[in-house]
């Protein structure tokens, strides 16, 4: 009877044992679990104006995300960036509306098995911050200075919850250094611009203008006496700048930063 107990006994670890085995390789993150970084340079989800994004790559782990709004009869794109880092994306900016944000949600998840760790708001317009209700929806922090967030809330937009005080700061996200900068007014009261070191890429923002843009855009909220000096600023900060993307229209090199100052003395 002893024997059959021990026999019994060492049956029902070796069960324990191989139950705890497989507990532990499910436990295991499966490989297509894993960042993605597509080969292709364009990528685009949804099939109308109100549910399209497109993502245009910079670089393995820079896109440009682009969206398209009805603006006083006039379709208009805007731009933001998506970073990708080690485990995740960090977003520049959200699309115009919390439609095209769940778009463009549902397209990284498609294409880079990531999802958004967290968002960066550079000012308090519908073209930067329109979807930010639906970061909010699925809690996913949403970071800016504070002259953004106050500009925010005074138009009633979903306020930032991660806000930091004075004209600068650098948030590490996993690894990677985004340097959000408030230069002065220009297109706005509390135009930022996020500078990424790693990859020396200047988001511009609505600040800075494409190449061939012949007028400064909307101004209903410029200040423009100050505007070319919050350029200038920019321009002195950032002198290692190699891409410049600006809120609307094509990206390109420093230049751009020129061209917009040129702008003005038209």
């Amino acid at each position: 009877m002893k024997i059959y107990r021990k026999a019994l006994a060492a049956f029902l670890a070796l069960i324990l044992l191989a139950s705890l085995a497989g507990c532990q390789a499910q436990a295991q993150p499966k490989k297509d679990e894993k960042l993605k970084r597509p080969n292709e340079s364009f990528l685009k989800y949804g099939d109308t104006n109100d549910t399209i994004v497109e993502l245009n790559k910079i670089n393995n782990s820079v896109w440009v995300h682009t969206t398209y709004y009805d603006l006083n009869g006039s379709l208009t794109p805007s731009n933001g960036l998506v970073v990708l880092t080690d485990t995740g994306v960090v977003l520049i900016d959200t699309p115009w509306t919390d439609k095209q944000t769940e778009s463009l949600d549902k397209l990284l998840k498609e294409s880079f098995n990531a999802k958004i760790k967290e968002a960066i708001i550079t000012h308090a317009h519908v073209d930067r911050i329109g979807g930010a209700g639906y970061l909010e929806k699925k809690k996913i922090p949403v970071a800016s200075l504070e002259v953004v967030a106050k500009m925010a809330q005074k138009k009633g937009f979903t306020v930032p919850d991660q806000v930091s005080k004075g004209d600068s700061v650098v948030l590490n996200i996993d690894k990677t250094d985004f340097e959000l900068y408030y230069p002065g007014e220009g297109h706005t009261a509390d135009n930022t611009v996020v500078w990424i070191d790693k990859y020396k890429v200047l988001f511009g923002g609505c600040l800075i203008k494409e190449h061939g843009a012949n007028n400064l855009g909307s101004i209903g909220e410029a200040n423009l006496d100050m505007w070319p000096q919050s350029i200038q600023a920019v321009k002195d900060k950032y002198p290692q700048a190699e891409i410049v993307v600006p809120g609307h229209g094509q990206w390109g090199d420093a230049s751009l930063i020129d061209y917009t100052l040129e702008l003005f003395d038209e």
